[in-house]
């Protein structure tokens, strides 16, 4: 058999230019080479796979991701030494091609490198050497419904671009950005792409490429820009290693790689250096394939745009896949690059969802087996692998350009054990650098039991936080204390409760109040016993002095006379170091204040304003997300899709921020509310005065639950049983507990009046303490988490719709009845499992009744129970009746005036795309894509 096509042009990469390139010419062509040079229908490619499978049985396994949505299969076919089976260690590797109907370079290319890999085993050594130490995935179309909607020939339509939904996949899965999204990205994800994820999270993929057309580039991470504006370079924290990639893709075709023009977005075509380019940097994309991906997955993808031509006819076909077969080739090569090895502990068990950290890059998480691949850039690199219950590791890799993965195992210890005790720890990656160490015995306690409560994952720290953990500092510390160069430092020693600061004043920060700090000290640990007071003592002064860190704020932490209470003590340090952090960050922001100002630049920095202010509001409706509702003297913002269940969302501060131990008095503003949207049965409200959450579960019983999931989401409100702020009312100390609307203060009102926020359900959350240390600038990032995964735990029920009003719904063997609200509609809150629902008329009759099923997967369930009466279906019939005789009389006359219009002629509507590459002419030659003059 002859070399395919018999052109070779290029070498792989710049660094193999010396080797042995002789492999090359010993690859083989297909038989079926005149098939090669043709495109293929889903019918056809479907065979061109069956063919590959039957012939090659020992290294072929083809499966289907899922279904397209007419029902076609999303084929994958794996080519590997042993197909059906993940071989420990061996890297998975996928190729998507054709997530764009209409651009199917990248369909055919995939079925040729099938093909000429199948061809080859055990024949060509390089391309035998990839199948056995890789497992390639090669899916050839993702959309091949859109697929049979294009034609050959076409250069830049998108007749056949979306899917059967018209929706465009690649702005279609779930994105960082939702207000970015463009229409054409549709709203929930569609069948496609659901498939897509799921089987991106069923493999341990390590390297991919998705093939599109209409240019002549490869993109990395990030398509989508923090602005959601064009040209804005977003770099991904493996931004290196993309561009990596990326050339080595560009460099090994036969044109890509040179700086120049070729075609693209404009009329004059796109300028890349070197055939590379950022994803936002190029024009931002929200909800693309590859952003998700680097956000969800260890897997890293880049994609390519592989010609001029979205849909070439099959003459075409030879010239691209000969430009782009070492491309694809020497690309997935990269898939075998980096670190790989296995995690275990002690007892040589793996170790799965372990973290695995580089100095720069996204964190990956080790496999069922323990296994992980880090790809990673040339040079040298500290990873850190860590485990929950486990102590963390870190060891230095040096990456060789061309070289195969470094083989690197590592054993995890367990936390606490006497040999897993050391004279320092690191805990975190943040970039704020804090260190806490001791000089004495109990010091030294406390801070090796906070290294055991950050390692099992007891103490979350902040995770803009690195903590420094010395339990017993020494001058043989000292330079690797220098060298972290913390902002703070955090001295624990014996002796009565207090804090000590040895900073001199330029080091402290402008936000830190002594006073207050001790006074929330003392209401965690309490008052010691009478002892010594160590941090006064002129011995540790000198000790701190000579740590020699003069640009560090250096704080003393005294935690009582003796070791008892470890874990409350470790904790509450732990806690002063996310304080500190806040204070140390906070410097150029005023600190967070209740009292309201007419500029709102007094408490937050120009960029926030747009997000705390009425300007947010603005913003908000200009872009159709809030529609604005008054209702007395008051305004209200309605969000959402309009279906049940209805939240009201309240932020209730006066003049003064104080403690709350009622919530009665906001009733009128609650009742104003339900007058605007009758169907509220539930209300958050958010407030400051504590750290602390208060619920009312009197009528549909989901306060608690919401109240409990809240709190057990933020990271300081979990560590403690009752709250660190210094003031407020005595008895209200606990960090979670039930109120209710029967209170004190609801008996004081006298009015006579039936307020219709007694039917609420009802959460207060108190966010931070007055003017204290356990307050922030940072609020939504501390609460982001919590209002998340209330909010979701708010939605997790059965909604009931299509009912009348009067009708009673009952929940299993619940004693009391909730009536359907205005429209006949009601949320039903529900726990995970199946309940039996029933819904009664007006007069008590059996309406309808159903079984649902709750879990975390499905939380929501939806049920329409339909009532219609026997006049309107009456009514219904006769009119389906005159419609269809007036079709039949009149169609003759409408057949007449269509025909006339050219209605049946076979012309068709050509709909509108974004972002279509452009060109001066369509006869311009793929060959003059680029200006030489600017090579």
């Amino acid at each position: 058999m002859r070399p395919l096509f018999g052109l070779f042009l290029l070498v792989i990469s710049t660094t193999w230019a010396q080797q042995d390139l002789s492999w090359k010419a010993d690859i083989f062509a297909s038989e079926r080479e005149n098939e090669m040079a043709e495109n293929h229908n889903y019918n056809e490619m479907t065979a061109w796979l069956q063919a590959l499978r039957l012939n090659y049985p020992n290294i072929t396994h083809l499966y289907s991701a899922g279904k397209s949505t007419e029902g076609r299969e999303l084929w994958v076919l794996i080519v590997s030494d042993k197909p059906k089976e993940h071989e420990l260690l061996e890297a998975e590797l996928k190729i998507v091609g054709n997530m764009h109907g209409n651009e199917v370079v990248g369909r055919e290319a995939v079925l040729y490198l099938a093909e000429i890999l199948c061809l080859n085993y055990g024949r060509n050594k390089y391309l035998t050497d990839l199948v056995d130490n890789a497992r390639f995935h090669l899916m050839p179309s993702m959309n091949p419904d859109g697929y049979e909607k294009g034609f050959a020939g076409d250069r830049i339509s998108a007749m056949g671009r979306a899917n059967a939904n018209d929706v465009d996949l690649n702005r279609n899965f779930p994105t960082k950005y939702p207000e970015h999204r463009e229409s054409s990205g549709g709203s929930d994800p569609e069948i496609e792409n659901i498939a897509v994820m799921k089987w991106l999270q069923s493999y341990p993929f390590v390297l991919s490429t998705n093939l599109h057309g209409g240019s002549l580039v490869a993109n990395y991470p990030y398509d989508d820009s923090v602005t959601g504006q064009d040209g804005i370079y977003t770099a991904s924290a493996d931004d290196k290693l993309f561009v990596e990639l990326s050339y080595r893709y560009a460099r090994a075709h036969t044109k890509m790689w040179k700086t120049g023009r070729r075609c693209g977005l404009s009329a004059d075509g796109d300028n890349f250096i070197n055939g590379i380019t950022n994803g936002a940097g190029w024009y931002h994309l929200a909800g693309g394939m590859q952003d998700w991906q680097y956000e969800n997955t260890n897997c890293l993808e880049i994609t390519v745009e592989m010609g001029c031509f979205k849909f070439p006819t099959d003459d075409m076909m030879p010239k691209l896949w000969e430009e782009h077969q070492y491309s694809l080739l020497s690309f997935m090569e990269m898939g075998l690059t980096g670190v790989t090895g296995l995690v275990t502990d002690r007892n040589n068990n793996t170790v799965a969802n372990a973290t695995i950290s580089v100095d720069t890059g996204k964190d990956i998480i080790s496999t069922e087996s323990g296994e992980y691949w880090r790809l990673l850039p040339p040079g040298d690199h500290q990873v850190t692998v860590s485990a929950r219950g486990l102590e963390s590791d870190t060891f230095t890799v040096t990456v060789v350009p061309g070289a195969r993965a470094v083989r690197h195992d590592i054993t995890l210890l367990a936390c606490g054990d006497n040999e897993t005790k050391s004279e320092l720890y690191i805990r975190g990656r943040g970039k704020n650098l804090i260190a806490v160490l001791s000089f004495d015995e109990i010091g030294g306690e406390a801070v090796d039991e906070l290294a055991r409560l950050t390692c099992t994952g007891d103490f979350v720290i902040d995770k803009d936080v690195s903590l420094m953990l010395i339990p017993n500092m020494t001058n043989e510390l000292k330079g690797r204390l220098s060298d972290f160069d913390p902002a703070a430092v955090l001295i624990i020693s014996e002796g009565i409760v207090e804090t000590v600061t040895f900073s001199v004043s330029e080091n402290e920060p402008r936000l830190f109040d002594k006073a207050k700090m001790d006074e929330s000290l003392l209401k965690a640990l309490g008052n010691s016993i009478e002892c010594d007071r160590k941090l006064l003592e002129s011995k540790t002064a000198l000790r701190v002095d000579d740590l020699q860190l003069k640009k560090a704020f250096e704080l003393g932490i005294s935690i009582g006379c003796d070791a008892k209470d470890l874990q409350k003590k470790a904790a509450t340090i732990g806690t002063i170091a996310d304080m500190i952090k806040n204070e140390l960050i906070k410097d150029s922001v005023s600190e967070f204040s209740v009292v309201p100002s007419a500029h709102p630049g007094d408490h937050f920095t120009p960029d926030q304003m747009i997000l705390v202010t009425n300007a947010a509001v603005a913003e908000l409706q200009r872009k159709e997300c809030v529609q604005e509702l008054t209702h007395g003297a008051n305004k209200f913002y309605l969000m959402g899709s309009g279906k049940p269940p209805y939240t009201l969302i309240a932020a209730v501060e006066k003049l003064n921020c104080h403690d709350y131990d009622t919530i009665s008095p906001f009733k009128l503003l609650f009742d104003e509310a339900i007058g605007a949207v009758p169907e509220l049965d539930f209300v958050i409200v958010l407030a400051t005065g504590g750290m602390k959450v208060r619920y009312i579960n009197d009528t549909i019983g989901i306060g608690k639950s919401i109240a409990e999931t809240y709190r057990s989401n933020h990271d300081l409100m979990k560590s403690t049983e009752s709250e660190g702020c210094a003031k407020g009312f005595p008895n209200e100390k606990e960090a979670i507990r039930a109120f209710s609307w029967n209170d004190n203060a609801s008996r004081m009102d006298k009015s006579g009046v039936d307020h219709p926020a007694d039917n609420l359900d009802a959460l207060l959350v108190q966010i931070g303490c007055c003017y204290e240390n356990m307050a922030s600038g940072h609020l939504y990032s501390e609460n982001q988490r919590s209002m998340k995964s209330a909010l979701i735990e708010r939605t997790r029920g059965v909604r009931i719709i299509g009912g009348i009003g009067g009708m009673t719904v009952s929940v299993d063997h619940m004693h009391k009845s909730l009536p359907l609200l205005r429209g006949g509609r009601r949320f039903i809150p529900l726990p995970n499992g199946e309940h039996l629902v029933k819904v009664r008329t007006p007069g008590g009759q059996m309406h309808a009744q159903f079984a649902v099923v709750i879990s975390d997967k499905h939380p929501t369930s939806e049920k329409f129970i339909g009532v219609q009466s026997s006049n309107m279906v009456i009514i219904t019939i006769a009119s389906i009746l005159m419609i269809v005789c007036c079709t039949f009389m009149c169609r003759q006359r409408v057949t007449s005036v269509l025909n006339r219009r050219g209605f049946f002629n076979g012309i068709g509507s050509n709909h509108g795309f974004e972002r279509i590459p452009l060109y001066k002419s369509d006869d311009e030659d793929e060959d003059e894509v680029f200006d030489l003059q600017k090579l």
